[in-house]
């Protein structure tokens, strides 16, 4: 997807941004073949976008962007892409339908001149259009999240409404008359995208293109709700539409725009925003009374006017005919003057959940374009699931945007969905891949924070409803009362959540060498160990690489970063972010001992895990299967009882185990060098009296720290001892980056160096097959003597049997 992007990223598309296309690169005879130029042109919208925040930014103009409103812009852009029929407009249809059987004349489809005469009525039609959304009743609701935007960039011409094309569609089809579908459509893609570079304000006037052309100028003018604003300047390349028909307005300098709607909704719902005003004009506004209680629109013929008539228009208000609608003769009525200062719609929000957004937006992003590319070939289940994540998402967004406390019940479901999908997806035919690992895995962490989130809310709102606590409280640091159990002997408090923390249980560290190991470095040994680790599942689980000690690996990867995650909590509580947040401290110290054992159950899983892959190691290696056949009646462990080794193994099979073997000795070596330091400190302050606070405290750090150290490495140890690893990361590596081709090569020649190996093993085999068949059973035996025969008919045939017949007896690990 990456490569297909950065490939779009071309001189071509970018001068289609600004229309610079000849009619001989655009004429096509079938509509059906005409590419779809908003996806061509997508890379450069968000790259202009990313380009234009950099710009404001540095040039002292932060107050032109802000996150949540361009989130919810972009967010607004690819909602309506999902309601068009396989990406195109819903117009091209219905044109379709009409040309077929009710054209007038049919023009020419390869003829420049009608390429001409299509470019001027496309954008005439788009003037009408255009219009009539914003004039003719309800239909203003189709069209008005365009412009509910209080900034003006390069975001906002992406907020697009979701239904819009319903309402120009009967402007679009009367060209179908005369007009070519492929023409027309060529045409109706370069008037959406020349409108993109008009949404900016960082382009001043451009007079001599004026003149004709829609400028950023002019169209800031139409983006404005300053009464001289309103129903002005609706053409789109053109703007002689507007001076022939008096509806052009040159931009003020000593009044310039401000930009949304008359009545700003103060609401970043992607939803309410879609469909709220085509919910009042179409339900509420015609049921609307007076001061006095009275209907504003008494008789029927009154009500169906508010439906039908301008959005502004009220009894009293003088409207012409234009073409099918009526429109205001003075479109400034009861418009009111903006008030300043102008004071936009922008919640505080915290920095972390600023963050939290930013990534799973941009994760939002990455899995619209794979959808985009690839819609055709989903199944309606498929599409409809995807679109319910989108919105669902889109939801969040605002929810988190609007401070609405019920974003995070919505987030929690939402990753809980999707960890849903993803499972059902692999265990129901699809199998383990590396995006849905990812998926699982970023999903499952942010449903781990949502739920730690949410409970650690329930919580402080349950303490406060409890009095637990009471910062004003003089009572703060008095021992509870005690109470006796009448006859026992212990003491209990009588109410635990009676009194506030003490000033000693809110310091959670006093000592340097901690805060900085623990608070500064491992933070980062935790990103890496955890990335890499998931690398290392990612390769260990895949197609291919499914043997026992490959199973055993990727539960040490799994364990390794359950650990890693454990340990963030202590991470934190060195961060003054976190030591003054009274909710964390006092979370934190009621939940420690649970944390320390949950990170301790984790490091024992690690030793037994190890222990396991050493005995597996010690079995393949060692033992002849005559000795294991022994040790299999009183084995009830699942690597001994699956290990089936021949005894007399090949060259090429032995110099596998020895491979395999190195990278196993790498691995526990490391965990043997960086665990032992701390088994040896805890062991000894188990039955050595402490003498030296300072020194026993600091080491009890050192020594956790060179166990994080330990789980942090495993994927520099794979990469250092295991070719077949480092092979397998890179092919991965140039699929994901370096796209289709170069991994494809790459494949190619893995799969013939393992066809080479497999013949040569096979041929090994053949020699000692009467040998094998003895130790293997019946059984095996039929299966040695059918791949004899088979490679005496066809080396290369037998290479998927000689393939199965190692992996079944003793599959070739790293």
């Amino acid at each position: 997807m990456w490569y297909r992007l950065v490939h779009r990223l071309d001189t071509v598309n970018l001068r289609h941004i600004f229309y610079f296309i000849s009619p001989y690169e655009t004429i096509i005879q079938n509509w059906e073949d005409v590419p779809n130029y908003n996806i061509e042109v997508s890379a450069w919208w968000l790259t202009l976008v990313f380009l234009e925040f950099l710009v404001c930014r540095f040039s002292g103009h932060e107050d032109r962007h802000a996150l949540n409103d361009s989130i919810t812009s972009i967010c607004a852009g690819m909602l309506s892409q999902c309601f068009k029929f396989g990406g195109r407009t819903i117009a091209i249809f219905a044109y379709v339908f009409v040309w077929n059987n009710f054209r007038i004349l049919e023009l020419p489809w390869d003829s420049v001149w009608v390429w001409i005469l299509c470019l001027i009525t496309q954008d005439f039609m788009y003037y009408l259009g255009h219009r009539a959304v914003h004039e003719a009743g309800f239909m203003w609701g189709l069209h008005s999240i365009h412009h509910s935007s209080e900034y003006y960039n390069l975001s906002t011409a992406l907020r697009q409404a979701a239904i819009q094309d319903a309402g120009l569609a009967i402007y679009d089809v009367i060209q179908a008359l005369f007009i070519p579908p492929p023409i027309f459509l060529v045409h109706r893609y370069f008037s959406e995208i020349f409108q993109f570079w008009l949404h900016t304000s960082l382009v001043g006037d451009l007079y001599p293109l004026g003149i004709v052309f829609n400028t950023p100028s002019y169209h800031r003018v139409h983006h404005g709700r300053n009464p001289y604003c309103i129903d002005r300047n609706y053409g789109g390349v053109f703007i002689v539409w507007d001076k022939l028909f008096f509806t052009f307005q040159p931009e003020l300098e000593d009044d310039p725009p401000i930009y949304g709607l008359v009545h700003n909704e103060d609401s970043f719902n992607q939803l309410w925003l879609q469909f709220h005003i085509l919910k009042e004009l179409l339900f509420d506004k015609w049921r609307m009374k007076d001061e006095k209680g009275e209907p504003i629109f008494k008789t029927f013929k009154e009500k169906v006017k508010a439906i039908f008539f301008p959005p502004g228009y009220f009894p009293g208000v003088e409207t012409i005919m234009f073409f099918h609608w009526w429109s205001l003769i003075d479109s400034t009525t009861g418009v009111p003057e903006v008030q300043k200062p102008v004071v936009k719609y922008n919640p505080p929000l915290e920095t972390w959940k600023k963050v939290y957004c930013g990534f799973h937006f941009i994760l939002l992003l990455c899995i619209f374009m794979h959808f985009e590319f690839d819609r055709l070939e989903l199944t309606w289940m498929d599409f409809g699931l995807k679109i319910c994540f989108f919105i669902c998402t889109m939801e969040v967004f605002g929810g988190f945007f609007d401070n609405k406390w019920f974003a995070p019940y919505l987030e929690l479901f939402r990753c809980s969905g999707v960890i849903g999908f993803y499972l059902w997806k692999t265990f129901d035919h699809i199998g383990w891949m590396p995006n849905r690992i990812f998926m699982l895995t970023v999903y499952s962490i942010s449903a781990v924070i949502w739920i730690s989130f949410i409970s650690i809310d329930l919580f402080f709102k349950l303490c406060i409803r409890r009095r637990a606590i009471c910062p004003g409280n003089p009572e703060i640091g008095k021992t509870p009362e005690k109470k006796t159990i009448p006859g026992a002997s212990i003491h209990i408090m009588s109410n635990t959540t009676d009194r506030c923390l003490t000033h000693d249980e809110m310091v959670l560290s006093n000592s340097q060498t901690e805060r900085i190991l623990t608070g500064y470095v491992v933070p980062f040994l935790i990103l890496f160990g955890v990335t890499g680790n998931m690398i290392n599942l990612t390769i260990l689980v895949a197609p291919g690489m499914k043997t026992r000690s490959n199973f055993l690996l990727a539960c040490l990867a799994v364990v390794d970063m359950l650990f890693l995650l454990s340990m963030l909590p202590h991470s934190f509580a060195h961060y003054q972010y976190f030591i003054y947040s009274y909710n964390f401290r006092l979370i934190y110290l009621k939940t420690k001992t649970h944390a320390v054992a949950f990170s301790n159950w984790f490091s024992a899983a690690a030793i037994w895990l190890v222990l396991a892959i050493c005995l597996e190691r010690l079995i393949g290696i060692r033992y002849p299967l005559s000795v294991r056949q022994k040790f299999l009646a009183v084995s009830t462990g699942y690597v001994a009882g699956k290990s089936n080794n021949a005894m007399n193994q090949s060259a090429a099979q032995m110099r596998v185990e020895q491979r395999v073997t190195l990278t196993v000795c790498a691995i526990v070596s490391c965990f043997i060098i960086t665990q032992a330091p701390s088994a040896v400190f805890h062991l000894t302050a188990a039955y050595i009296r402490v003498t030296s606070p300072t020194w026993h405290g600091i080491l009890n750090v050192v020594t956790s720290f060179m166990v994080i150290i330990g789980k942090s490495l495993n994927f520099v140890l794979f990469c250092l001892s295991s070719a077949t690893f480092r092979q397998r990361l890179v092919g991965m590596t140039k699929k994901r980056i370096g796209g289709k081709r170069n991994f494809r090569r790459h494949s190619q020649e893995m799969e013939m160096n393992t066809q080479t190996t497999a013949i040569h093993t096979g041929y090994s085999s053949r020699k000692n097959s009467e040998s094998n068949a003895i130790h293997f059973g019946t059984k095996n035996r039929n299966r040695v003597m059918s791949l004899n025969s088979d490679l005496s008919r066809s080396p290369v045939k037998a290479t998927d049997a000689v393939q199965n017949l190692i992996e079944n007896n003793e599959g070739t690990l790293l």
